[in-house]
This record gives structure tokens, sequence and C-alpha cells, in this order.
């Protein structure tokens, strides 16, 4: 039986500065030329995690956004997905937007290119993470986010102060539980 081997990044595979010890990539890159299995899993999107292992030949899919998507690196195609739906995502919008939130919109468009959308940012925080990815040619502020059917929406990401955040969850727990 051939063993399979998932590293998370994050706080496992990565150091401290978000790179990949040379060390690592070696021994990385000679087991996966000697035909074992390795793959990672992570929260992060394609782009963001190639940004930080891109020093690893990758053979095998890897599982992006905390599991909402599978990606075959080697032919640049998704071979799987779990989407929120297009009616759920735009009601969490329209009702973070009573508690003055608005999300970061991760999906992939009708080509399968990852995208974000954003309304004009009200929060230090999601200030603090978009300016954590200059030049990232994927984000696009818009007037008003919508979820539209040829979107496929992997996550809406609130990032702010806890107590903003709390009545959102709150309600979306009693509204979708």
């Amino acid at each position: 039986m051939m063993a399979i081997f998932i590293t998370d990044l994050d706080g496992t595979l990565l150091r401290g500065d978000q790179t990949v010890s040379q060390y690592t990539a070696a021994v990385l890159t000679e087991a996966i030329a000697a035909g074992h299995l390795i793959t990672y899993a992570t929260a992060r999107s394609l782009s963001s995690s190639q940004r930080v292992v891109h020093n690893v030949p990758w053979k095998h899919p890897v599982i992006l956004y905390n599991g909402a998507l599978v990606y075959d690196i080697v032919q640049g195609q998704v071979i799987d997905g779990y989407w929120l739906p297009s009616q759920l995502g735009n009601e969490i919008i329209e009702i973070a937007k009573q508690y003055g939130l608005s999300p970061f919109h991760f999906c992939l468009d009708a080509n399968s290119q990852e995208r974000v959308y954003y309304e004009p940012i009200r929060s230090y925080g999601m200030q603090q993470f978009y300016n954590s990815r200059p030049n990232d040619d994927r984000f696009c502020e818009v007037e008003q986010l919508y979820i539209g059917e040829a979107l496929k929406t992997v996550d809406l990401g609130f990032i702010d102060e806890l107590e903003q955040l709390l009545p959102l969850k709150l309600e979306a727990e009693q509204r979708f539980n």
C-alpha cells in the first residue's frame, strides 16, 4: 500500500517568515522524485499557496480554501469543490450589511480563475489583509457585492474585531442551523 503524506503550510511546513527552507524543499523534491505521494492542504488559495511553496515540484492534487477546493496542480484545473450556493451567499452578504460588515468574496469565475471581490474596505483587519497582498490581481473592488450564478464561491471572509463579528455569527447560526 502506498503511503500518502499531506502537510499543512502555515505553522507546519513553512517557517515563521512564510518560506520553505532549502533543506525542506530538497527533501520534498527528492521524496516526490522517488515516487512518494506528497501534497498539501491549506486554508490558502492556489495563488497564495504557490507563492510560498513554488520551489517544490508538486505532482499531486492540492487541497485549498480549508478543503473547499481540490486542484490538479499539474494539469492546472479544478478537480472538485464545495461551492457556497449563490442565493445563500447573497443572503449572508445582506445580513452582514445590517451590522456594517462586508466580506472578501473568494471565488472562481466562469474560466475557473481565482477572484476576490470586495466593497470599499471598512475595517482595519480587512485593510491589513488587503495591504499584505500588494499587486495581487485577483482583488477587484466593486460598488456592491453580488454573487452571480457564474461564480463559484469558496469563501466569504469577514475580518474585524470579535465584538463587530459576533452579532453576524449569532444571526447566521440562528437562521442557518
